[in-house]
């Protein structure tokens, strides 16, 4: 190993803070925000039809990895994804889909050719637990 050049001080700090301290403020508040309040919809109006609005959704919080140390010890709640990059931070509610819409076998084509087909519910199809439910496009 090299020593460091003579122009390297001690008066360098080890870590430079990521984020002001307004912006933390606003990742905290977006990150504690309740997925049951209003949210900005990232559907179209003719998907909302294939929602299931009566079941819990699920809330993924995420934010960069690089402000987690300026959030520690205030978030409540489940601990947020910290992704590897990128400065955003957000919420996304996932609401779950009416079971006529999802098609719970693998294949390259759809199964449903009929608009008013009406999935079986899980368990009762003949597919396995290892078989990932697959999305149909409503009509």
């Amino acid at each position: 190993m090299s020593s460091p050049p003579p122009f390297a001080t001690s008066s360098v700090p080890d870590t430079v803070p990521y984020a002001d301290d307004d912006y933390v403020v606003e990742i905290r508040e977006t990150l504690q925000y309740q997925p049951a309040e209003e949210m900005w919809q990232l559907c179209t109006p003719e998907d909302l039809n294939a929602l299931d609005a009566d079941l819990a959704p699920q809330a993924v919080r995420f934010a960069s990895r690089l402000t987690k140390e300026a959030l520690a010890g205030t978030l409540q709640g489940e601990e947020p994804i910290w992704t590897p990059s990128g400065s955003y931070a957000g919420l996304l509610r996932l609401v779950p889909l009416r079971s006529r819409f999802v098609d719970a076998s693998w294949s390259e084509t759809s199964s449903v050719a009929d608009p008013s087909f009406v999935a079986d519910p899980p368990g009762a199809g003949p597919s396995s637990a290892a078989d990932p439910p697959s999305v149909v496009e409503p009509s």
